[in-house]
């Protein structure tokens, strides 16, 4: 009995010893396997002593064992973290290089200049005075804000009466010199005007009859500067005339 007591601790005294040398020499353990994964041994076949050997006895058997378990499921998805607190304002970046310069553009229209030809400007004319009788004769002269490509003479002046309105008590006029240039064909909100013409269009009126434009200049003369308009008193009282006009250019 004391021959197997003695004889049965040996095993589990080597199998011990083996552990701590595994546990304390790891590069025991690396020197003695082929595989990061699997610990190889031999173990005596009559005392079960473990060494660690690349290289088994016949009087040896070998063991081996893995170093990891094998891989688990996967885990559920956790739940999501709470939002972070807003980071701090960056620093102001550096000043991006100057771009190159742009081209010249085109020169634009010059006020000193005739109205280029084709091109049409726009504006508003008209009066307001008190008539002390019947049957006179008002005027007003108007400068353009850029001179005309052509001079103006009387028959190059002409008033549009056809969109005139009236208000409580006011009568618009009832005869113009549309005769004259009867392409005078807008209306106070659009204005328009043939090539090398001038055309009003009165957009209200009383106490106003034979309304009619003219050159600024006398006894026929014409000139690119300006226009005038004219109109008859038809009673005493208040008389006014209220217009818009255009010019186009004329061209080559």
């Amino acid at each position: 009995m004391k021959t197997m007591l003695v004889r049965a601790r040996v095993p589990l005294l080597a199998v011990a010893a083996a552990c701590l040398l595994a546990l304390g020499a790891g590069w025991a353990i690396a020197a003695s396997t082929t595989s990061t994964a699997t610990i190889r041994a031999c173990a005596s076949k009559s005392t079960g002593v473990l060494r660690l050997a690349r290289t088994c006895k016949r009087s040896e058997r070998r063991v081996s064992w893995n170093t990891v378990g094998p891989r688990g499921p996967r885990g559920l998805q956790g739940i999501q973290g709470a939002k972070g607190d807003t980071g701090a304002k960056g620093a102001t970046g550096a000043t991006g290089a100057t771009g190159a310069k742009g081209d010249t553009g085109p020169a634009g229209d010059s006020a000193l200049n005739p109205v280029p030809p084709g091109k049409t400007i726009r504006g508003a004319v008209g009066g307001d005075y008190e008539a002390q009788s019947a049957l006179q004769d008002w005027g007003l002269d108007m400068t353009l804000p850029v001179s005309a490509r052509n001079d103006l003479s009387d028959t190059d002046v002409t008033v549009n009466i056809d969109s005139c309105q009236e208000s409580a008590g006011q009568v618009c006029p009832t005869a113009s010199d549309i005769d004259e240039n009867p392409d005078c064909d807008g209306t106070p909100e659009d204005p328009t005007a043939p090539a090398g013409v001038l055309c009003i269009y009165v957009s209200g009126a009383d106490n106003a009859e034979n309304v009619r434009g003219d050159s600024v200049l006398f006894d026929g003369g014409a000139s690119p500067y300006g226009f005038k308009l004219l109109w008859d008193t038809v009673h005493t009282g208040d008389t006014f005339v209220d217009a818009t006009w255009a010019y186009t250019a004329p061209t080559p």
